[in-house]
């Protein structure tokens, strides 16, 4: 019983790719593939390849298979009926709403000059003021550590010094609105808080 049971699994081994090639081409709309003529080679004839056919390889040489890629199945036209429901395949970051309306001020994402002129109001510490002859001179400590000497009608990043005085600084803090509208605040920075 044991010996006829081994027998069945051999037989069943060697069947089955056979009858899987055969029959799963055909569920996905597919030929099967043809087997060649064995009867040239029973005969010990060396078959010759057709044009447009591959060589058969020599014994003993690895075999080589050449596999058809399955063609896609057709759509069927139906569409995504999401109801209260979300598409799971629409990206979300783009279906941002704009919740921001053309009043309210954007951030410019252009990148700074180097210096005194690449900094904001916000970021510097006024340090002294001297005066000269010309007027009065702004003594600033920018974010780089360094020491700058500011006149009025100097620019910085986001706005530029409207006067400077013996114990203050007064800066015109300018804002760009999505409009385009260019909005001005005045910023007073002093030496000496009263």
């Amino acid at each position: 019983m044991r010996n006829a049971m081994i027998k069945l699994s051999h037989a069943l081994t060697l069947l089955l790719p056979v009858f899987l090639l055969s029959t799963i081409p055909r569920a996905l709309g597919q030929t099967a593939p043809k087997r060649s003529e064995p009867s040239a080679q029973k005969r010990g004839e060396p078959s010759t390849p057709k044009p447009g056919e591959p060589s058969t390889p020599k014994p003993g040489a690895p075999k080589q298979t050449a596999e058809k890629t399955p063609t896609p199945a057709p759509t069927t036209g139906v569409r995504f009926d999401p109801g209260n429901r979300r598409d799971p395949f629409i990206n979300l970051l783009n279906l941002r709403k704009k919740t921001t309306p053309d009043d309210v001020a954007i951030e410019a994402p252009t990148l700074a000059p180097p210096g005194i002129a690449g900094m904001k109001i916000s970021e510097i510490q006024l340090a002294g003021t001297s005066q000269r002859d010309t007027g009065f001179t702004a003594v600033v400590r920018g974010t780089d550590k360094r020491t700058y000497f500011l006149r009025e009608g100097d620019r910085l990043f986001d706005g530029f010094v409207q006067k400077i005085e013996r114990d203050a600084v007064l800066f015109v803090h300018e804002t760009k609105m999505r409009s385009g509208k260019v909005t001005t605040q005045e910023i007073s920075k002093r030496l000496r808080a009263n």
